[in-house]
This record gives structure tokens, C-alpha cells and sequence, in this order.
């Protein structure tokens, strides 16, 4: 080892990730937040988008069922964070798809999404580490994450429970 000083330089950088706000059907997020800090405190929702003749859902959707809480706010995790949502046309074939979310056995959260009667919709892609994903209801049926709308004129609302259970 020489007897010369040795001077080390360190430079600490946090890690970053980026949240995307994505519609159904669409390829190309509509917001990106870039380089977030892992460790910031964060609000959820941003404004919905709008579009003549349809009606977005009510909120936006987290698709890690364990981030956001009641509140809406979450700490930037040690990844990129997904937000989900979907337009339905706004006519009289209009239905509200209620989706109440359980975590062993406790309900976490409640979302509404607008659909149209006879649509099959692709259900937003909510997981949880650790967790198995099951689907109930007494009217849909799910099948690979996607499920169909009724049909009938007495049809207004809907809704599915998606459980969560330690695996």
C-alpha cells in the first residue's frame, strides 16, 4: 500500500419511479409523473379526463390494491405505481359497475366504474403481493379478468366483490 492519502468520492442518489395514469384500451399513458423519489408522499388522484359523450369512471384506480389509502394518498414504493380507468357512453344503456375490494375477509376499498349494457369489460388488473385474487358476485360472471355487462331495461347497477386472501 503506497503512503500517499487516498480521497474516495460518494455521490447518494435516491432512486426514482414513475406513476401512469393509464385508460382502458389505449397504449400510451394519458399523464406520466417521471422520476418520482422512493419515499415521497403522493396524492392518488389527479383530474379526470373528459370526453364529450361519455362519462369517465369515478376515480381513478390503483392497481396495487395494498397502496393508496382511504384518503387517497401513498409513499412512492421501490417501483413504478399504475393508476387505471375506463370511459362509457353516456346514454340510456349507461350502467354503474360497483367493484368492493376485501382483503381477508375486511372491506379496503369501494370503486364505481361506468359501463354500457351487453359490454364486456376488462376488469382493472388489482393485485396484491402476498395475495390471492378471487371474484364474486350474484349477477357476473368473471372470466380471465374480463366480465359481461347484462342486458334489460331494468338494469342500472351491478357490482362484483374482489377478495384478497393470504397465500
Amino acid at each position: 500500500m503506497p503512503h500517499n492519502d487516498v480521497s474516495v468520492e460518494c455521490i447518494y442518489t435516491t432512486a426514482t419511479h414513475n406513476v401512469y395514469y393509464m385508460i382502458d384500451g389505449e397504449t400510451e399513458p394519458y399523464q406520466t409523473i417521471t422520476d418520482v423519489p422512493v419515499g415521497m408522499e403522493m396524492f392518488a388522484y389527479i383530474d379526470l379526463p373528459r370526453k364529450d359523450g361519455y362519462m369517465f369512471n369515478e376515480t381513478w384506480i390503483c392497481t396495487d390494491a395494498s397502496l393508496v389509502d382511504d384518503m387517497g394518498k401513498y409513499t412512492m414504493p421501490d417501483s413504478d405505481v399504475y393508476f387505471w380507468g375506463r370511459y362509457a357512453k353516456d346514454d340510456d344503456t349507461m350502467v354503474m359497475l360497483g367493484i368492493e375490494v376485501y382483503v381477508d375477509g375486511n372491506a379496503e376499498s369501494h370503486y364505481t366504474i361506468y359501463t354500457n349494457k351487453g359490454e364486456t369489460v376488462t376488469l382493472p388488473d388489482i393485485l396484491m403481493d402476498g395475495y390471492a385474487k378471487s371474484y364474486e358476485s350474484d349477477t357476473l360472471t368473471v372470466t380471465n379478468g374480463t366480465v359481461t355487462i347484462p342486458t334489460g331495461d331494468d338494469i342500472y347497477d351491478v357490482s362484483l366483490r374482489i377478495n384478497f386472501t393470504k397465500s
